[in-house]
Formats: C-alpha cells, structure tokens, sequence
C-alpha cells in the first residue's frame, strides 16, 4: 500500500480503477497493476490527488490530440517524459509560470537541471514550505486563516497543507488565498 512516487496512490488508484485492475491491484499490487495496465485501458484513470489526467487533456487539446494518435500512453505519461516540462501544469492549482517567477531561485535550478520543472521541486519541498503554488492558493495563508486546515494536518487527516486542499478544502470550499484588495478611486470632479 506504499508508494515512492507522488503520482501514485495505491488507494486513490485503486478507488478509481476498473474492476480488472482492482482484481490485479489485490492480487499483484498498486504498482505492478499500475504497469500492466498504463496505457491498455482506453479510460485513464486518476491515480494521484496530484495530477489530474482529465483536466490535463481539456487544459492542452494539443496533448489530448498526441495521445489519440497514439504518441502518448496518457497524460501522465506525457506530462513526465514531455520535453519541455515547465509548459505544463499538473492541475489548476499549480501553475510552472507562477511559481518559477514567484521563486527564480527555483527558476534558476530548474534552468540547471537540478529539477525537472517547478512542480518538482513544489512537491519535494515547497509544498512544506508552504511556498505559494498558484495566485488562486497561498498556503502560507490557507493554514493561517483556516483553523479547520491546522487541525486536520494535526491529526493526521492530511499530511501537508497542499495535500488537504486537494483533498478537503477545495470540496468544502475553504478561502484559499486572500481576497483581491479593493482599491477605491475618487470619481473625477
């Protein structure tokens, strides 16, 4: 029931497999059913909070156009052996432009090839860090402004703030960054 890897978990994979590979995920395991069946089920199933197949082919046609031609296993395949990786965001709440110009010390490694793309290093680090993934959700602020996320992460509900708003907080639709300052101009006279 363990994986290495932030796109595959065991159980959300499971929960959303076919009932074929629900009886290999039973019998061999996450990963080994994970392999067998990549690219054989004509439906991609989710296998991480932290990647969504089908939000990544409606956000990039050209992608979903690739893998029906048969260039692709999937989108997931695409979107870890692509060759440009930072022109792609795993979901709608990670965006590689945001946080490569939030972080250029982040922009700087990626360009030296110390990680693949900015959502690498989000996931390795700075999801800890609480370092902001998209204009639409500053961790830093969604655990400060919400009680409900510190409790959570405290008892083991999430493991991290990223974690429990994919998991919890966008479905309970918890404010997820500060709300746009409101800048009131005098009329011209």
């Amino acid at each position: 029931g363990r994986s290495r890897s932030p796109f595959l978990d065991p159980g959300i994979y499971r929960a959303n497999a076919s009932a074929e590979a629900v009886a290999m995920i039973d019998a061999e395991g996450a990963f080994l059913a994970f392999l067998r069946q990549f690219g054989a089920d004509p439906v991609e199933r989710r296998t991480t909070r932290y990647f969504d197949p089908d939000w990544y082919r409606a956000a990039y046609p050209e992608v979903a156009e690739s893998i029906a031609a048969g260039r692709w296993h999937g989108a997931l395949h695409h979107y870890l052996a692509n060759t440009t990786p930072t022109a792609f965001d795993p979901l709608p709440v990670f965006s590689e432009r945001d946080y490569l110009a939030r972080y250029p010390d982040i922009a700087e490694a990626v360009e030296a090839g110390k990680w693949r793309n900015g959502y690498t290093h989000f996931l390795t680090n700075g999801s800890a860090e609480l370092r902001t993934p998209s204009a639409s959700l500053d961790l830093r602020w969604y655990v400060e402004n919400n009680a409900s996320v510190r409790d959570d992460i405290a008892a083991g509900r999430a493991p991290d703030a990223f974690a429990h708003y994919l998991a919890i907080g966008h479905g309970d639709g918890l404010p997820s960054a500060p709300p746009p300052e409101v800048v009131i101009t005098e009329p011209p006279i």
